[in-house]
């Protein structure tokens, strides 16, 4: 499975589904306020561009009750509901039919265990895709999160979602404002003395900044060439142009290096169209996992907050 081009094409379809007001607007799972859950995350990598890259994919391991073998869900903000794949659920329930419940063909009712934290899921919609036996069987989205403090410890690859954590961290106490807006999450950013609003993509992992054309030519280092390959997306092929930068983003009281940047384009008028629509409304970019990767970073939901502590 490709995962990169996988990754990217849904969080850019999910971008693209907001702005246009369609899309997914009822949650899929749901922690509820007296549940807190605290679990490691596992990376996977992929082939990008000839090169490997560790940072492709972020995984939750889950289980199902009755079903033997380790089970993973990419943990994707860029998601706006959790979805579950028809093809490795189908066949984990043709094989181990106490594991899960058969509505009709395109819903299931099941227990989804997270390290010790059970979550009731019902009536779940089923997305076609996955492979049959693959071991990835769906995507937690920023519907799980909702309402509940965050902290995705990047370092020790541990992620903490509740309202308890004086028990394992100490509180940071540089709080700074975010936006949450059609379910997406949007961190302030500045980049070369410009305050920025940047849409942060958990399932992004491999693309440290994404922005349009002409910011991408002013961040990057000057006479260079970029490296220039193809992603597969949902609506066809997207061309990438990833330049080499030395330019830093402050971001949370913190400087962050960015090493790459990146544009897209190959996409169709329409697309140009929203992404023009993404600029005007003062969406400059969206960022991933690799900016953060030595720093554990804090996303209140309920006080739209966030921090950054090493």
């Amino acid at each position: 499975m490709k995962i990169l081009c996988l990754l990217f094409s849904r969080s850019l379809l999910l971008l693209i589904v907001w702005i246009l007001g369609i899309g997914y607007t009822k949650a899929q799972l749901y922690l509820s306020p007296e549940q807190s859950c605290r679990t490691t995350f596992i990376w996977r990598g992929d082939t990008i561009n000839g090169q490997w890259e560790p940072y492709a994919a972020m995984l939750v391991p889950v289980g199902l009750n009755s079903y033997p073998k380790q089970l993973y869900m990419q943990f994707d903000l860029g998601a706006q509901a959790s979805l579950f794949y028809h093809e490795p659920l189908q066949a984990i329930a043709e094989r181990y039919p106490a594991a899960l419940q058969k509505v009709d063909s395109t819903l299931y009712v099941f227990n989804l265990g997270i390290n010790t934290t059970t979550i009731s899921a019902k009536n779940i919609a089923i997305e076609n895709g996955g492979e049959a036996n693959g071991d990835i069987i769906g995507t937690i989205g920023v519907d799980f999160i909702k309402n509940h403090l965050i902290v995705i410890d990047y370092p020790q690859q541990v992620l903490h979602i509740g309202n308890t954590l004086a028990q394992h961290y100490a509180a940071p106490d540089n709080w700074t404002d975010f936006e949450f807006l059609g379910n997406r999450i949007l961190l302030p950013g500045i980049i070369q003395e410009k305050q920025r609003l940047l849409y942060f993509d958990s399932g992004s992992s491999s693309f440290e900044l994404i922005t349009n054309k002409e910011s991408c030519k002013q961040l990057a280092q000057p006479q260079t060439q970029p490296q220039v390959y193809t992603v597969q997306s949902w609506y066809g092929s997207l061309t990438a142009h990833t330049y080499p930068t030395d330019e830093e983003i402050s971001i949370a009281g913190k400087s962050l290096a960015i090493e790459r940047v990146t544009y897209m384009d190959g996409a169709n008028k329409e697309m140009q169209a929203i992404e023009a629509q993404l600029q005007h409304i003062g969406i400059e970019g969206m960022i991933g996992n690799k900016l953060f990767l030595n720093y554990r970073l804090w996303i209140n939901m309920q006080d739209k907050k966030f921090a950054l502590t090493q």
